[in-house]
């Protein structure tokens, strides 16, 4: 059963690397900001960047509460061997927006200037 779902869009002219520098703190787990300071082109910090803020505002939107209960630098986006995203939730934080146990499925797209990612909740039965 779905629980939630949520997408969210940036379009990338709107960052740059003073934002990416100024804002990667709050937004990304230390991991991630290490991938981060590994990318050597504009661009594709700029997609990093977007992809994770983009999956962390979609899991809230999905909660149906929005970002305010915690930093989005507690959840983390990896990825798999074939470059599958999937979205790390702290079991505290699903316990807390759900009250049944879920997964959390993850896409991120990129397209010319923008990023889009889409997150589904569902309950596990």
């Amino acid at each position: 059963m779905i629980l939630g779902f949520g997408i969210d869009l940036m379009d990338l002219r709107r960052l740059d690397e003073k934002k990416i520098e100024r804002l990667q703190a709050k937004v990304l787990t230390d991991k991630e900001r290490e991938q981060l300071s590994n990318i050597s082109t504009l661009k594709r910090k700029k997609e990093f960047f977007s992809g994770r803020f983009c999956a962390r505002e979609a899991f809230y939107k999905a909660t149906g509460r929005g970002v305010r209960d915690f930093e989005l630098n507690t959840i983390a986006v990896s990825t798999d061997e074939n470059g599958k995203p999937s979205l790390d939730v702290p079991k505290e934080q699903l316990d807390y927006f759900f009250s049944v146990d879920c997964r959390v499925f993850l896409t991120i797209t990129h397209d010319g200037e923008y990023t889009v990612a889409g997150v589904i909740v569902e309950g596990i039965e």
